[in-house]
């Protein structure tokens, strides 16, 4: 298998990959759709099973999931079956959640796990009694609060729920990004499907191209700066209009680790979303490298989305320390 992986690309077969192809005897192999390394499934004693897994990200993640969890399921059967629900949220921190539901009493027989996982952090609550698993749900959503949790498990992420959105209303989308530069496009476009509601994108990083191509009015520009809740409205607007789409969604901000001042320091980030009536706007102070700030304008932008079609507050991130702000524009 491993020889016909380099052969198909018009490699030689290396000798160093060869030792990849050895495994205990007995073993069962764990395919790998990602690299050539494959995995292996081994009992060397009765009541004893090795997972054995390459340590590439990217290539673990998926064997585990495809192949070691169903066989774990196998494995460890239960009589009853353990009822779970899951809560995934955005922008409120794992400490402040902890403090949130802290004084809400769990079951003997009830599990929590709290887990950062990506752009999200997750609640886990697992139980045989299904009526106080969902007792505890209940009043966890209430602390916790709607305009933070985004999914009970049924999205897995922020694309996934803009996705789901605009799907089943047939909505579509496009962005105007300067801050970002790409990152927002590249989160929507990494979801399967998404050609049906994102229609483009606009980076627009300069501002002779935020004003040519975006008409941001040039003494805008020059009184507010690029950085600022009127610039990122206009583009928001423009992005709707030249999309012919339902939403148009702006970035702009400061990446650092330069460009910043006393009156808009690194991590000053705006975001608008056009829809057909109005314009929201958003303005965020975040933290952390350039990478990061350009990360995280991505998804607050996607979770902006969210709070607009949904109705809910629009000045609640919880990006510290700093001015939280936000406007409606008719």
């Amino acid at each position: 298998h491993i020889q016909s992986l380099f052969e198909s690309r018009g490699l030689d077969f290396p000798e160093t990959n060869k030792k990849q192809a050895l495994l205990p005897k007995g073993a069962e192999v764990i395919p790998n759709q990602f690299g050539t390394a494959p995995g292996f499934r081994f009992s060397p004693d009765v009541g004893l099973t090795l997972f054995v897994l390459p340590g590439v990200p990217s290539e673990f993640n998926s064997m585990l999931q495809a192949s070691v969890l169903p066989a774990l399921k196998t494995l460890f059967k239960r009589d009853a079956v353990r009822q779970s629900v899951s809560l995934h949220t955005y922008g409120m921190p794992e400490s402040e959640i902890a403090r949130r539901i802290d004084g809400v009493p769990l079951p003997d027989d009830m599990s929590l796990s709290i887990l950062p996982e990506g752009h999200r952090i997750s609640l886990y609550l697992q139980s045989d009694d299904e009526d106080a698993l969902y007792d505890i749900e209940y009043r966890y959503r209430e602390l916790i609060g709607k305009d933070y949790i985004f999914s009970d498990g049924t999205v897995d992420s922020l694309a996934e729920y803009v996705h789901v959105h605009c799907s089943a209303n047939q909505a579509t989308l496009a962005v105007a990004e300067s801050c970002s530069g790409g990152y927002l496009s590249g989160i929507l476009t990494g979801t399967s499907g998404c050609s049906a509601w994102y229609k483009g994108g606009i980076i627009a990083y300069a501002n002779d191209i935020k004003s040519e191509i975006l008409a941001v009015d040039e003494a805008t520009l020059e009184s507010d700066g690029a950085v600022s809740l009127s610039v990122a409205i206009q583009m928001a607007r423009k992005a709707k209009k030249l999309f012919s789409t339902t939403y148009g969604i702006a970035t702009t901000g400061i990446a650092g680790p330069g460009g910043g001042s006393a009156e808009k320091p690194v991590g000053t980030v705006y975001i608008a979303v056009a829809d057909e009536e109005s314009v929201a706007c958003v303005k965020a102070q975040l933290r952390g490298s350039r990478h990061h700030i350009q990360k995280q304008t991505a998804y607050c932008a996607l979770d902006f989305l969210r709070r607009v079609v949904e109705g809910l507050p629009r000045n609640t991130y919880w990006y510290k320390e700093g001015e939280q702000s936000s406007a409606i524009v008719d």
